[in-house]
């Protein structure tokens, strides 16, 4: 595996085992880094039963985000 593929799983498990927001918000935000490679780690992370409202938003504007300013970078 990947330093690359480590990083996001990393930052995947942080955000889904955090209650708190900012460390939420901070780990999706370093994800979008990744470009279309992060859009499955934050869908996970949005999914979660215990992600609030705020957080799945947020998941999903990233992942807008990603789709429109990385349309054809892999």
């Amino acid at each position: 595996m990947s330093d690359k593929e480590q990083e996001i799983i990393s930052l995947k498990h942080v955000a889904m085992k955090s209650y708190d927001d900012n460390t939420v918000r901070g780990a999706i935000e370093a994800l979008t880094m990744y470009g279309k490679e992060a859009i499955n780690p934050i869908n996970d992370i949005i999914e979660a039963p215990s992600m609030s409202e705020s957080m799945k938003k947020y998941g999903l504007n990233a992942i807008q985000r990603i789709k429109i300013f990385n349309p054809f970078k892999p």
